[in-house]
């Protein structure tokens, strides 16, 4: 737009706006604060009765971030995707696409964390890159830590699994790099998806969309959005209220019609396991193991 200081606000013309937005050269969050300076002032033009209508009609032209469709699995998807998956990756992905957990929580979890007897995955770190060094800590936040009930028709394919395993220490990384100490590379996990998604034909399909995949089965299978919250661990400050108070034992009855949307079988618990979120001591106790790491 000309920047004459003494235009009139009747001078900016539609179109005039949209090429001025079009030809920013900024981030989109500069991007999207400058549109949206100029459209709060036009809109006090509009409500002074200086011009009639707002010229700035940029459609999401005050997002700071490009939305995208996120692509998720139905249960034949997920399952056939899962079947491509090399062997030695499958587990990791399961716990991805059935559990929600994210590419570093599954990467940092311990052999303690996976506890087949009480039906539950417990997070409680993750794997983050710091100046090219993969890294294992807390979580940023309380809601990162957590106990996610696994669907129940998994469990015995995971005992077998965890059969073959080699013996390690309950502290060891249950799925640690070839050198059996450190972590997982996440492009070891990448090119394990590729796979995975060719398989189905989903190109777009990325490792975080096995999170949503599971977040959106629970949704389909009536989780309320504070449920929702609890099982894939996510917080909102607005949000952190709603899910504090959800009973452990919903989490194990959406993960059991979970099992019984993938197999057509009834495995409703007969004694839910409760899947309670560790106490602020607890917590303070694991995070305290990693010196020097930043909640």
């Amino acid at each position: 737009m000309a920047s004459r200081s003494d235009r009139q606000p009747s001078e900016i013309s539609v179109a005039e706006v949209t090429a001025w937005y079009r030809s920013m050269n900024a981030t989109p969050t500069q991007q999207a604060n400058a549109y949206g300076l100029l459209k709060s002032i036009l809109k006090d033009a509009v409500e002074d009765g200086l011009i009639a209508t707002n010229p700035c009609r940029v459609k999401a032209g005050g997002q700071k971030t490009r939305a995208r469709e996120i692509e998720v699995l139905s249960v034949e998807q997920l399952t056939a995707y899962l079947a491509a998956v090399p062997e030695a990756r499958r587990v990791p992905l399961l716990l991805a696409g059935w559990c929600g957990l994210r590419s570093g929580e599954v990467r940092a979890l311990r052999v303690r964390d996976l506890d087949l007897d009480a039906g539950v995955v417990r997070v409680r770190q993750g794997v983050v890159r710091l100046a090219g060094q993969l890294l294992i800590g807390p979580p940023k936040t309380a809601a990162g830590v957590w106990d996610v009930t696994i669907p129940p028709h998994l469990v015995p394919s995971l005992r077998e699994w965890q059969r073959r395993q080699p013996t390690r220490g309950r502290d060891a990384l249950l799925f640690p790099a070839g050198d059996g100490v450190s972590p997982l590379n996440d492009s070891v996990l990448r090119e394990a998806h590729d796979k995975g998604k060719a398989a189905i034909g989903m190109p777009g399909l990325t490792i975080h969309g096995l999170r949503h995949t599971s977040a959106t089965l629970a949704a389909q299978l009536g989780a309320t959005v504070a449920e929702l919250q609890a099982r894939i661990g996510h917080s909102t400050p607005n949000m952190a209220m709603r899910y504090q108070h959800v009973a452990a034992d919903r989490d194990a009855q959406l993960a059991a019609r979970m099992s019984q949307l993938a197999t057509g079988n009834d495995w409703t618990p007969q004694s839910p396991p409760r899947a309670r979120r560790p106490r602020e001591s607890s917590r303070k106790r694991e995070q305290s193991e990693l010196p020097g790491m930043d909640d």
